[in-house]
């Protein structure tokens, strides 16, 4: 959180923050995220464009993978 409040504004940067829960765990990480960091929190979604200036977090039992050059299947 720390981190997140302290990033310079505008920032260049793409931010993915991971935390590791169970399936059935109810996550407050985006409200978390949200009242600290001066960034957007958003949920990723498949092959969504990563956008600087975003922070990005994942369902729990997601899994995020970057992919260079992926594009949504047809």
């Amino acid at each position: 959180m720390d981190l997140l409040h302290a990033l310079p504004q505008p920032t260049s940067a793409v931010v993915i923050a991971v935390l590791h829960q169970p399936s059935d765990a109810i996550s407050s990480l985006w409200d978390v995220l949200a009242r600290c960091c001066k960034l957007p929190v958003v949920v990723a979604a498949e092959f969504e464009d990563l956008v600087p200036g975003v922070c990005y977090i994942d369902e729990p039992d997601g899994h995020l993978s970057l992919l260079r050059g992926a594009r949504k299947p047809r």
